[in-house]
């Protein structure tokens, strides 16, 4: 059993490692049930079981050293339960390792666990991760909630139009902008557009 630090957080945990040679440095992949997982650095080899700290975590590690932190988890995936913000309907998908520490906050401590897959919005239900057995996705965008997922997307800043009426007087009015469907399936308004025909659209 080693003590060992998050590739990422630098967060102390326990390693167990299987049979094999290992060294203190070894950059190590750890498991989640049956679930590849995150790096961990091997930093002291325990000998004496009466320092442990019980209320640390405990990962076991598999027989793999990784060559550095940057790429340690690339390739790996978890398995997690989603919910569509709309019709409530629930599944189990595959996502990239790196998509699940942004859903669940795993690196931060602010989680945004919904998402945008084709043009629909999904949040997670269960965000402890399962064996990657199921489809594959990669998410579109990442929100902190199904409101701000469903509205659409905006690009630059707000345009009003600043009129002088025939008294010589001034007032501003909204106008319409105009918006498309980007690749992913999401509306986009260009709000520092003025929609085709004017201030009330075309023809307006």
């Amino acid at each position: 059993m080693w003590e060992a630090y998050n590739c990422i957080t630098d967060d102390f945990v326990y390693v167990v490692t299987n049979s094999g040679v290992y060294n203190s440095g070894d950059l190590v992949n750890v498991k989640w049930g049956e679930t590849d997982f995150i790096c961990f650095i091997l930093d002291y080899l325990i000998t004496n079981y009466a320092d442990i700290n019980l209320d640390n975590n405990f990962y076991f590690a598999d027989s793999v050293v990784k060559p550095s932190c940057e790429n340690c988890s690339d390739g790996t995936s978890v398995s997690i339960s989603i919910i569509d913000c709309n019709n409530q309907n629930s599944m189990f998908v595959n996502v990239p390792l790196s998509v699940w520490f942004i859903l669940t906050g795993y690196n931060d401590t602010i989680p945004r666990p919904v998402f945008l897959f084709g043009n629909t919005c999904y949040k997670v239900l269960n965000e402890c991760p399962f064996s990657p057995e199921h489809y594959p996705i990669n998410p579109s965008y990442i929100f902190y909630n199904c409101e701000s997922c469903n509205q659409p997307l905006e690009a630059n800043s707000e345009t009003v139009l600043c009129l002088q009426n025939c008294s010589g007087g001034t007032y501003t009015i909204s106008v319409n902008h105009p918006y498309w469907t980007n690749q992913f399936g999401k509306t986009v308004i260009q709000n520092n557009a003025v929609g085709l025909g004017g201030p009330s659209g075309y023809n307006g």
